[in-house]
């Protein structure tokens, strides 16, 4: 259960609930649905793994690295861009 603040909810994905930052009661809401779903508990307990894989440190870094090494064949370099201050 995360609040809907910064990346969180990106974080979280379809593996929790998300309830607007602040609203103690959607918290409270999301806490006693949880509790009270067991179907709902069970379908966020079986997205967590593959949440989890697909936002693990090394699987988001090979992204990356993959992101760099395209743009680099396509032919981009330092006189394409501007330097950073």
């Amino acid at each position: 259960i995360v609040s809907n603040g910064g990346g969180l909810p990106d974080a979280v994905g379809n593996a929790g609930l998300v309830f607007r930052r602040g609203e103690i009661r959607e918290l409270i809401a999301c806490m006693r649905e949880i509790l009270s779903n067991p179907k709902l508990e069970e379908k966020i307990r079986q997205a967590a793994p593959e949440h989890l894989i697909r936002h693990y440190s090394e699987t988001v870094s090979k992204q990356y690295l993959s992101i760099i090494e395209s743009t680099v064949e396509m032919g981009y370099n330092k006189a394409n861009f501007k330097t950073c201050n």
